[in-house]
């Protein structure tokens, strides 16, 4: 017998009853995949800028990595906008008042790796890279002013 054969025997796993709907495993995850939303969009601060009244700005040149913070946030319940700034330029803005960011974070406090892992990610999609020629020595890139932070990246690592 094949494995496949198995798979399809067992069927979903994951059906309940209808009386049983009120405790489901995504219910369950819901917190985690909440905080793990959290942990990357503040490591993905580090590329915007955040004012004292809660706005938050990210700018690019290639649009692609707004339209996926924007469903990150629309993901978690949060509002945002992105525009093209400038007749001329080739720049767009991401732009939200998502109380989120307005929610104290200590990446030092983060509780599950998996929180870790995506604040890391977070932070390398805004402050990371990698050589882009397939000749060169292959390294990883983190930039940070703040030696604080890069202590605090290479410990969650």
């Amino acid at each position: 017998m094949l494995m496949r054969d198995n798979v399809r025997r067992t069927g979903n796993q994951q059906e309940r009853p209808s009386s049983q709907r009120e405790s489901s495993e995504t219910t369950r995850r819901a917190p985690l995949i909440r905080a793990v939303g959290k942990a990357y969009l503040f490591g993905a601060l580090h590329d915007g800028t955040r004012r004292p009244s809660g706005r938050v700005r990210f700018g690019q040149r290639d649009i692609r990595w707004l339209k996926e913070l924007r469903r990150m946030l629309q993901s978690l319940g949060h509002h945002s906008w992105l525009y093209r700034e400038g007749r001329r330029r080739q720049f767009y803005v991401l732009e939200s008042v998502a109380s989120i960011f307005r929610e104290p974070f200590y990446p030092g406090r983060l509780r599950t790796r998996e929180e870790q892992v995506a604040y890391v990610q977070g932070f390398f999609d805004a402050e990371g890279g990698v050589p882009r020629s397939p000749k060169a020595t292959r390294y990883i890139q983190l930039v940070q002013k703040d030696q604080k932070k890069i202590v605090l990246i290479k410990r969650l690592l």
